[in-house]
């Protein structure tokens, strides 16, 4: 498991990042890690989101964990290791690390090219609005409604 993210030293309230890449030495670990072609799960700890383009396709598995929490750590473990099945769909869109350079910090339209979350984007996401896996299969019925 290779955790790697962002934390108040990079970003909090009053210092924003002027990007959405990781810190140079932590994309550099990822690479030497990723590198030795082993079984690793890519856990992303932040609050801001993280483009992570370079390593969409040599990560056998990427957990946006986002800040988890007093016990993220314990249900991380549970959840890498199949003991519990807690797994969901992205909240956000996850743009490519090239979006800042597109999009101006201080511009809010949301819809002037290339748009802004799901609805407006007009690119190719890193990984779009509702997107990931569950080893789950899902079934969702509704009974009938009683009438008075």
């Amino acid at each position: 498991v290779l955790a790697l993210g962002i934390g108040n030293a990079q970003e909090h309230e009053g210092i924003d990042r002027p990007d959405t890449r990781l810190a140079p030495a932590q994309a550099e670990l990822a690479r030497r890690v990723l590198a030795l072609r082993k079984s690793t799960v890519l856990v992303l700890v932040n609050g801001g989101v993280v483009s992570i383009d370079e390593f969409v396709d040599t990560a056998p598995a990427i957990i946006e964990a986002f800040y988890p929490a007093q016990t993220g750590a314990e249900a991380l473990y549970r959840a890498v290791y199949g003991l519990d099945n807690r797994w969901g769909k992205l909240p956000v869109t996850l743009y490519g690390e090239r979006y800042t350079e597109q999009v101006g910090m201080t511009d809010f339209d949301m819809s002037k090219a290339p748009g802004r979350t799901y609805r407006y984007y007009t690119g190719k996401p890193l990984f779009a609005f509702g997107s990931g896996l569950s080893y789950t299969t899902f079934a969702v019925a509704c009974a009938a409604a009683n009438v008075v």
